[in-house]
């Protein structure tokens, strides 16, 4: 019996980091020699900072848009595809690692982007890791908290950050970002339109799963509170999907006559500003 895999996942779920942020076209792509490149139609690059020290190019490339990048590439790998040979084609088995991807692909972004875990553990190994360029909202003492401190409510919360924000003159939109279980707290101040959660101002509004909602520092919010964070609008590029092994060949088991494949793909995500603001609200 032969097994169908799932359809792609479409994003439909309003109030995700993918439909909030900036997706340019281009792809990223990988360069076993040169390091991390982009098409070379769009005239702009990504250098491996591990790569030749005679390069003095550094980690700064103007981007196709005038955007200056200073962060690094990662790969997402989606969840593995295991099934037996007999039952399932190579493309079956590489379209379910596809799907796997798909469904992971934002609250795994989103994660990275709030959490900065890949950064986080580089500067474990090297404080000074290129890795702690890449823009995180767990930044501590980077971000500006708006109310030192204090809770306040979802709605005085939300116009200090809105206020914050609109210092941020000449980067084009905005964007708040919360934990999902803050949603019913802000109903009243966000409208649907399509994909996207607007405030008033039309600042997007990005409630991923990825997003755990923890302090600048990392610290869970106490009881009945939560963190709403602040940003101009996050650039999210990726790179081509691609499965390995290539062949199922490469993987299979003797003993059970099965094989599994992972989806993956290159991200790299850049604010236009540097600039995170913060703000602890109560939820009752």
């Amino acid at each position: 019996m032969r097994t169908v895999p799932p359809p792609p996942v479409t994003l439909v779920t309003p109030g995700t980091l993918l439909a909030a942020a900036d997706t340019p076209g281009d792809l990223l792509a990988r360069d076993e020699e040169t390091g991390y490149l982009g098409p070379i139609v769009s005239g702009w690059d990504l250098y491996d900072p591990c790569g030749d020290p005679e390069d003095d190019r550094g980690l700064g490339h103007d981007l196709n848009d005038g955007e200056v990048s200073s962060a690094m590439p990662w790969v997402l790998q989606g969840p593995s595809s295991t099934c037996t040979v007999m039952s399932m084609s190579v493309e079956d088995l590489e379209a379910r690692a596809r799907a796997g991807l798909a469904a992971i692909e934002d609250a795994a972004i989103a994660h990275e982007f709030w959490t900065g875990a890949l950064a986080v553990q580089a500067a474990g190994v090297d404080p000074n890791s290129p890795w702690l360029l890449n823009p995180r909202l767990e930044a501590g003492a980077a971000v500006t908290d708006v109310n030192a401190g204090g809770a306040v409510s979802v709605r005085t919360g939300l116009g200090l950050l809105e206020q914050a924000l609109s210092g941020l003159l000449g980067v084009g939109v905005l964007t708040l970002h919360a934990a999902v279980h803050v949603l019913p707290q802000l109903a009243d101040y966000v409208r649907r339109d399509g994909a996207l959660l607007l405030t008033q101002r039309d600042t997007r509004v990005v409630l991923s799963p990825g997003y755990p909602g923890t302090s600048p520092l990392g610290a869970a919010a106490a009881a009945g509170q939560a963190w709403v964070y602040g940003t101009a609008r996050p650039t999210v590029r990726r790179g081509p999907v691609t499965v390995d092994p290539v062949t199922v060949g490469q993987v299979i088991d003797p003993e059970t006559n099965r094989a599994t494949v992972y989806a993956h793909r290159l991200v790299h995500i850049t604010l236009p500003a540097p600039d995170i603001y913060a703000v602890r609200v109560t939820l009752t």
